[in-house]
């Protein structure tokens, strides 16, 4: 039986970590109160306090380009809303 992981959260923070967890081998489970990234809507207009290439994994990339090809990456200065 494979090793299993929850994940409590559907934000970009445990949306990365259930990547990795997945990459890694494990089964994992998303617990989300809500719509998956439904905080990051609620933001709005509002800007991070930092630039893209600290928001960001390597492996969370690589993945959305897989998923959507046609997709631009911003820059790694840019900073980013909700």
């Amino acid at each position: 039986m494979s090793q299993r992981i929850a994940i409590v959260g559907a934000g970009p923070i445990g949306l990365e970590a259930a990547l990795y967890a997945s990459q890694l081998g494990y089964k994992v489970e998303i617990f989300e109160q809500g719509e998956v990234g439904a905080n990051i809507l609620d933001w709005g207009h509002v800007r991070l306090f930092s630039p893209f290439n600290m928001n960001h994994s390597s492996l969370g990339v690589s993945r959305i380009k897989e998923d959507l090809p046609n997709w631009q990456e911003p820059r790694p200065g840019a900073y980013m809303t909700g």
